[in-house]
């Protein structure tokens, strides 16, 4: 009974021994498949860095660099608005309602609108007279090589035409079509156009 016992032990560690294995061997092909995978998937990145390096080797053209400075001008101005914003919404109800009713809020509110519709009047003029450069380029251009009313031209045209050979952006971030000779250039803001 004691040979049987102890020859069932051994069976038994052998059976239990053999069972780790499997289960060992199975975890090392799951993450042998896993290693695998993970670098597919380096490779893949790799590969992918390598092509956004040559595209970042493109240069940028100086109007859309120009578009997005000044979009991104108003940026601090937004970012302080949104802190204000924030500090507000943590007032209590009755506070706010209280700062409301007060005839300084009510002032306060009327002369932020009105400060933000001179910058818009500002912005505007800005873009206005970019569009009268615009214009006057293209009639320059056209007197210059000799075109009529509805010829067509590309706006690196005109290049040499601005100051500094910079072509002018809307400050509002709005986008220019220099449009055929004989039509006026326009901004896609609205009101921002030749009178």
């Amino acid at each position: 009974m004691r040979t049987k016992a102890k020859s069932l032990l051994a069976w038994l560690l052998i059976l239990s021994l053999a069972t780790g294995i499997a289960v060992l061997r199975i975890r090392t092909r799951e993450q042998e498949n896993l290693l695998a995978d993970l670098r597919r998937e380096k490779q893949e990145l790799e590969s992918l860095r390598l092509a956004n390096e040559g595209f970042e080797l493109v240069q940028v053209q100086t109007n859309e660099l120009l578009r997005l400075r000044a979009e991104n001008a108003a940026l601090p101005g937004l970012r302080h608005e949104i802190r204000q914003l924030r500090a507000q919404e943590k007032q209590p109800q009755a506070a706010s309602i209280m700062l409301r009713a007060a005839p300084e809020w009510r002032e306060n509110q009327q002369l932020r609108r009105e400060n933000e519709r001179l910058r818009n009047q500002q912005v505007q003029a800005a873009c206005i007279r970019n569009l009268e450069q615009i214009d006057l380029a293209k009639r320059q251009w056209a007197a210059e090589n000799k075109l009529e009313g509805g010829s067509l031209m590309m706006l690196d045209d005109l290049a040499n035409y601005f100051p500094g050979g910079v072509t002018p952006v809307c400050p509002a971030g709005g986008h220019y079509s220099i449009n055929r000779i004989g039509s006026p250039p326009a901004c896609s803001l609205n009101g921002h156009s030749i009178p």
